[in-house]
């Protein structure tokens, strides 16, 4: 166990795979007290090799291991995992089992793989979500705008509808116009729209800007109206 210093956080690490694995090495560096919880004995004894004794044989999704670690006195619980639903047990658990007073509290940060998960984490509390999916996800966006609308659910024979995400480009033909001057008509219908830290449904009157982000049901038309409207080069 690495000795604390007047600056020194408590660092409980819950996975010991790459991630969980660097973090320790570069808190133990900065001098704060890391404690770094793994289930498979064969990895934690790879680790301790790696770190000394701040590794330990456990399941951090239990409150019996965490209580072990000190989670009561921790000021970070650090979810690693590659499973999602192993780090947001992680985080419930030292939420609910570990909360001491309001101004001393064991903040929750939770690696998220699937993107779709990120809301679940949100709604149920996790301090902070790092999200290397949607990290990449959001470069890709903004170094290269995407040509063509993507398909959230699969695209089914001709004529069926499907749900698909398209961002208005800079270059759009509708950017700044009405929604409802896209001709979409139903079941063409623009279900979610997200502007920054916004997101709410529009109505045909609300006008779009570059770097909106549209959901729509739409069939095959509707596909090209949006792909013809939103995207840059297209109109």
């Amino acid at each position: 166990m690495t000795q604390p210093t007047k600056q020194h956080q408590y660092f409980i690490i819950g996975g010991g795979g790459r991630v969980g694995y660097f973090l320790a090495r570069s808190l133990l560096a900065a001098h704060h007290e890391v404690v770094l919880l793994e289930k498979d004995p064969r990895r934690v004894a790879e680790l301790n090799r790696e770190l000394g004794d701040v590794v330990e044989r456990g399941d951090a999704c239990e409150v019996k291991t965490l209580e072990g670690a000190g989670a009561v006195r921790a000021d970070y619980l650090l979810a690693v995992t590659g499973e999602d639903e192993d780090n947001l047990v992680m985080c419930q658990v030292a939420k609910a089992g570990f909360t001491r007073k309001p101004d001393k509290v064991c903040r929750t940060i939770a690696r998220v793989n699937n993107i779709a998960n990120i809301k679940l984490f949100e709604q149920l509390g996790t301090d902070v979500i790092v999200s290397p999916t949607q990290n990449i996800l959001d470069a890709i966006g903004t170094e290269i705008p995407l040509p063509t609308v993507a398909h959230i659910s699969p695209p089914g024979n001709s004529g069926d509808v499907h749900l698909v995400e398209v961002r208005v480009a800079g270059d759009a033909a509708a950017r700044g116009k009405p929604l409802a001057t896209l001709g979409l008509q139903k079941p063409n219908e623009v279900i979610l729209l997200i502007r920054g830290t916004e997101n709410f449904t529009p109505v045909g009157a609300f006008t779009l800007q570059a770097g909106d982000k549209l959901f729509a049901v739409v069939n095959d038309k509707g596909q090209q109206i949006l792909q013809r409207s939103l995207l840059g080069g297209q109109g």
